[in-house]
């Protein structure tokens, strides 16, 4: 072995030490490539004749892959789900939902509503788990108001939904099924189990 063969291996170690980060860094504990990005809305009510319009944007140059959950207030397993495969860079794809009547006690009365509905974009399988890294999303209650006089009808937003990003992370550096779920992990990173 040459004298130069240690510091070639020296310098390489080195390298990979600072390309891995300290996985104390919270900056370093929000990119790892164990942790899942999600972005998730809270649960939305929306009042009789409203719908709810959500838009996800692709802003890096690749295409991605992503699925979009939908929860009702009762489940935690989806009500219903849909996949949007290999969006273009720089695309934004749409969907309006308009939820079904559903029952719910206000002041001890039973009124019919629009049943509320939670959201999760979400990577698709064994496809891209990093995909919450790569696109924005905007939610927003709208109204569709009918024209008079043979006018056309308009859209009015009457407001938008207030989103989360999160992560679904391991605390181990192995996962062995103590995942979490994370929706501050810049102002609460979770720290890494210790060795057991």
């Amino acid at each position: 072995m040459s004298n130069k063969t240690p510091i070639a291996l020296a310098l390489i170690v080195a390298v990979a030490a600072a390309g891995c980060g300290d996985s104390e860094d919270p900056v370093y504990a929000d990119t790892h490539p164990l942790s899942v990005p999600l972005i998730v809305t809270p649960s939305v009510q929306v009042g009789n004749g409203e719908a709810i319009l959500y838009k996800v944007s692709n802003v890096s140059t690749g295409s991605a892959s992503f699925r979009m959950m939908f929860y009702t207030d009762d489940d935690h397993i989806p009500a219903f789900h849909r996949d949007y495969e290999r969006v273009r860079g720089g695309h934004t794809v749409t969907f309006v939902y308009e939820p079904p009547m559903a029952p719910i006690e206000i002041g001890g009365t039973t009124v019919e509503v629009p049943q509320a509905i939670r959201a999760t974009v979400a990577p698709i399988p064994l496809v891209d788990h990093n995909v919450g890294r790569k696109v924005v999303a905007n939610v927003q209650i709208v109204r569709v108001h009918q024209g008079a006089d043979g006018a056309p009808p308009t859209l009015e937003t009457r407001e938008i939904v207030p989103l989360s990003h999160c992560n679904y992370e391991p605390r181990t550096p192995v996962p062995t099924g103590l995942w979490y779920w994370n929706c501050a992990p810049g102002i609460y990173p979770l720290k890494p189990l210790p060795p057991s």
